[in-house]
This record gives structure tokens, C-alpha cells and sequence, in this order.
């Protein structure tokens, strides 16, 4: 007699109303094996950031000579700060990240009380900060100025994975779940782009900049979610631990390019290209997960949630 497997088909959708993770997937029944989900999950994410390495610069230097096909290219490399203005410092400790995601998830029991789940969709970004200005010239009365700093960054792909598994339930409908879970979420911001066209002497002289923000964001996070399901309700409670890193990148090109004006030949070519990285660590690595679950049938939920960083 042949085996049939049938496939489940669960739906959940879940909001986020604050925190810094990926949701609990809590509200359908203990997962049977083979059974597919498919969930919708929308995050407001604010979390604090402190610096795990001392922002750097990399500096590179090309020249390039046509009458000769020289090319010179010379690369620094330095601890600097992210803006290199001399008279401006920031604060790098009270950085904070923002994200809105929205997601997109499936999810499949490979074993009884084992899922794997794949996790697909967009977020934008933005980062604040404190960022203070001194001037202390001597031709002019010194004064500090201080001023709130915010980078939006546009949308961009985010993609995680999950394995949860089940740790124990019983006929009261109490339940332990144990969850790990990874995100990754990458986003740029290109601005000030500037193009020169002027003449010196017997030279045209074509000059061009540009600049543009990155950051990329991944995240992985331990959690062991307790539910006890009261009717169609499903309240939750549980901790998390989360860690992972930002990386925050700016860099900015210049390139000038010098033209014979009677003859419109190249005769000299120049670029600048600054890199300034800095790698930023969440502040807080514990959080409390509370939550509730709404059953709206069998197979359906909606998942209320919000995460609370311990001091």
C-alpha cells in the first residue's frame, strides 16, 4: 500500500509594534511534519548601536599621464573619523538604527516538532546621531554648535532564515519553543553627485564627484518563547538573545580630467577615491518577548509582538 503525504497549508500574519528581531512564530498548532506555512509579517524595528571598531579611512590616490602611459596609484589607509572635518566630532555612542520591514515567509516541518523557514522582503533604514562642531580659530570668538544627525537610506532586499523547534506541550495547550533565526538587510544612499566643466589657459578642464552611503546589516538571534493558548488566544512570553553587526560605509570619488582645447586630446587624468568604514554592535543583547496570538481558524493567526531590551 503506498504512503500518501499530504501537505498543510498555515497562514499567519504578524505586526511588530517594536524591538530589534525576527517575530515567534506562535498561534498555529504545534507544526505537524510535512506541513507548509506561509506568513506576512510587517517590523518597526529601533534599536541602539554601540561601536565595535574605531571608524577607518582608506585613501586612494590615481594619476594617470597619456604623453608618457604613466599611471601612479598610491593608497593610506588610517584611523579616522567618519567625516574627516577637522573642526566636527560625533558622538559614536549614542548611534541608533531604525527599520520599517516588511516580509514575506515560508515555512516547512521536515520533522514533527522541526521547521525550517525562509524569510524574503524589503526595509528601508535610518541612523541617528549626535554630532557636535568646535571653532576655536583665533580670529574668531570660539563657540561649539551641537545638531541631531539622521542618514535615511532607501529601500533594500532583506533575506533570514529560522529553525524552530518545539521543546515541549501539553493537553492544557502550554507550550516551550525554542527558535534561531538570522536576518540580513543591506541599504545605500547616493546623493551629491557634481560635474564641473571650465576652461584654464590653453586646458579644458572636466571635473566630476561623487558620493554615496552603505549599509549592510545582519543579525542573529537565540529565543525560547512559553505560550498557553486560552480559547482563540494565544498569549506569549520569552527572552531573547541577540548579537550581530552593521557595517557602515561612505565613500566619496573625485576625478578631473584635463583636455588640450585646440586639439580636445587627454592630456592628464586624475582620481581621488576616500573610503570611511565603521562597524557598529546592538547596545543591548537581551531582550523580553511579549506577545499575543489571535486564531482566526484551524490553520490562521494574527500575531501581535513587542521586544523590550533589558538594561
Amino acid at each position: 500500500m503506498k504512503r500518501v503525504k499530504f501537505f498543510i497549508l498555515g497562514l499567519f500574519f504578524f505586526v511588530a509594534v517594536s524591538g530589534s528581531s525576527w517575530a515567534a512564530n506562535i498561534g498555529v498548532e504545534a507544526p505537524g511534519q510535512g506541513r507548509l506555512t506561509l506568513g506576512v509579517a510587517i517590523y518597526v524595528i529601533d534599536q541602539p548601536l554601540k561601536l565595535q571598531k574605531h571608524p577607518t579611512s582608506k585613501e586612494t590616490n590615481i594619476s594617470y599621464d597619456p604623453s608618457t602611459g604613466q599611471i601612479t596609484d598610491i593608497t593610506e589607509e588610517r584611523e579616522d573619523y567618519f567625516c574627516p572635518v577637522p573642526l566636527v566630532t560625533r558622538d559614536w555612542s549614542d548611534m541608533r538604527l531604525s527599520a520599517n520591514l516588511a516580509v514575506c515567509s515560508i515555512s516547512y516541518a521536515i520533522f514533527k516538532k522541526l521547521t525550517v523557514c525562509t524569510k524574503l522582503g524589503i526595509g528601508d533604514k535610518n541612523i541617528s546621531y549626535t554630532e557636535s562642531e568646535d571653532d576655536k580659530r583665533e580670529d574668531s570668538e570660539s563657540y561649539r554648535e551641537t545638531k541631531v544627525g539622521y542618514e535615511n537610506f532607501k529601500q533594500g532586499f532583506t533575506w533570514g532564515g529560522e529553525l524552530a523547534a518545539v521543546l515541549y506541550t501539553n493537553s492544557h495547550g502550554l507550550r516551550l519553543d525554542g527558535n534561531a533565526e538570522y536576518f540580513h538587510l543591506r541599504n545605500t544612499l547616493n546623493f551629491s553627485e557634481e560635474v564641473y566643466r571650465y576652461l584654464v589657459t590653453d586646458f579644458w578642464i572636466c571635473e566630476e564627484g561623487w558620493n554615496e552611503f552603505e549599509t549592510s546589516h545582519s543579525q542573529w538571534q537565540l529565543s525560547l518563547i512559553l505560550s498557553q493558548r486560552i480559547k482563540n488566544f494565544v498569549p506569549y512570553t520569552g527572552v531573547a538573545y541577540v548579537d550581530g553587526e552593521i557595517i557602515r560605509k561612505f565613500k566619496t570619488s573625485w576625478e578631473e580630467k584635463d583636455y588640450d582645447k585646440d586639439t580636445g586630446e587627454l592630456v592628464d587624468w586624475d582620481r581621488e577615491d576616500i573610503v570611511y568604514e565603521a562597524k557598529f554592535k546592538p547596545k543591548k543583547n537581551v531582550s523580553a518577548i511579549v506577545g499575543v496570538a489571535i486564531l482566526l481558524r484551524e490553520n490562521s493567526s494574527v500575531n501581535i509582538e513587542a521586544n523590550f531590551f533589558a538594561e
